[in-house]
């Protein structure tokens, strides 16, 4: 299972084409752009991505997004365009030489080494989405999150041609299928202090989300449920008592007031 995200539920008991792809993939570096210098989610490389495929309209929740492959911990966002790899540190491969990455397209790291001029680049485990291409295709720039310890969305330069170490994983984000009485949302506690918020049918609980303090991993959560029979209204209660009525692909936000209360409401986009 993905870090950044925890199923809250389910309750029961999906290739665009070049030209959409391209209005979803620009929704997305849109989203990012306007997010640089601010934290999205709690702070994790993962959750500025699935932010922006939320907002986008692009599949975001894990069920709808396919198990980690190869290998747990490779996260998987969307329609593979190629992988690339150095696995021996001696021979570069391009898994689909003919393919072109496209700004928008999410960049998924393992054990990657990266040897610029001036630096030299490396990660265990990442995650970004590429802000621009050049004319071959190959990105030249990414959005990317908790890179070098910053936990704020950045823009860095990148050439994927200095893979010297590892390999990563392109895709490209799929359009969201919205099904009557599924709901999947985003929640994010801004607090201090760790909480437990529940999800409700009516006065019923079916869920909860166990919320990490602000600026850490578990701060963040996706949720999704699955209702059968007529819709029903699905509300997030904190345990004062606030709450909010989930909407399809929203995103929601407990912070504290300067009064010092607990507030949970739908974040502004």
């Amino acid at each position: 299972m993905r870090l950044c995200s925890i199923v809250i539920c389910s309750i029961l008991l999906a290739v665009s084409g070049q030209c959409s792809a391209q209005t979803l993939n620009s929704k997305v570096t849109t989203y990012l752009a306007s997010k640089v210098g601010k934290r999205c989610g709690g702070g994790e490389c993962a959750h500025a991505v699935s932010e922006a495929l939320r907002a986008a309209g692009a599949e975001f929740a894990p069920p709808d997004l396919g198990s980690d492959q190869p290998a747990a911990g490779d996260y998987v966002w969307g329609n593979l365009v190629k992988s690339i790899s150095n696995l021996n540190g001696k021979a570069w491969s391009d898994s689909k030489p003919t393919a072109k990455i496209m700004a928008g397209d999410v960049i998924q790291y393992r054990n990657t080494t990266f040897v610029y001029s001036n630096t030299t680049a490396r990660s265990t485990q990442h995650t970004s989405v590429v802000a621009s291409v050049n004319s071959a295709g190959f990105p030249t720039a990414v959005y990317e999150q908790n890179f070098n310890r910053i936990r704020s969305v950045r823009k860095n330069q990148i050439d994927l041609k200095k893979l010297t170490t590892g390999y990563v994983q392109i895709y490209r984000p799929k359009t969201r299928k919205n099904r009557l009485g599924q709901f999947k949302f985003t929640v994010t506690n801004k607090t201090n202090l760790p909480l437990a918020a529940s999800l409700r049918l009516g006065n019923v609980a079916i869920g909860s989300l166990n919320l990490a303090a602000n600026n850490t991993i578990a701060s963040y959560q996706t949720g999704w449920v699955t209702l059968t029979g007529t819709p029903a209204a699905i509300t997030l209660r904190i345990p004062n008592g606030s709450d909010v009525t989930i909407a399809q692909a929203g995103a929601y936000e407990i912070f504290t007031t300067t009064s010092g209360n607990s507030i949970i409401r739908r974040t502004v986009e």
